[in-house]
């Protein structure tokens, strides 16, 4: 999905593999998944890995930047974890050729075997146990 509306929408079909550059920022846990997702669509990868829930400031955005402007492919294409898209959106220090190039990859949770209907039935028990306690008890 294009982060900006700047970017024209591309399906990852359509990136070239041989002539195309992925450059993918995730400032996630564990981003290996995410690179190794990048890595089967492309081979031009380059990976720029940030902290858990790090706060981009000025000087990260020039590295990406930096780091965008150095992909010598025909195309360039930014891909962050839908959650670092978030944190980038509201940034005024990309570039206009940048924004022009970063996507996000939507965050999909998928359960296993019965644990999709464990993890409902947690939710559910806690909104409920919430509403019966109420807002303003301490226990």
């Amino acid at each position: 999905q294009p982060l900006f509306p700047e970017a024209s929408k591309i399906k990852l079909k359509d990136i070239d593999r041989e002539k195309d550059g992925l450059l993918l920022i995730a400032g996630i846990a564990a981003p290996e998944y995410f690179f190794n997702q990048g890595r089967a669509y492309c081979k031009h990868v380059t990976t720029y890995t940030f902290p858990d829930h790090h706060a981009y400031n000025h000087n990260d955005v020039l590295k990406m930047i930096s780091a965008f402007n150095a992909l010598q492919t025909r195309k360039k294409i930014v891909i962050v974890t839908e959650k670092d898209g978030v944190r980038l959106l509201h940034s005024s220090h990309i570039s206009p050729a940048m924004r022009r190039a970063i996507y996000y990859w939507p965050i999909r949770i998928v359960f296993h075997n019965e644990e999709e209907d464990a993890f409902n039935k947690l939710i559910l028990d806690h909104v409920a146990d919430f509403k019966k306690k109420g807002i303003h008890n301490n226990d």
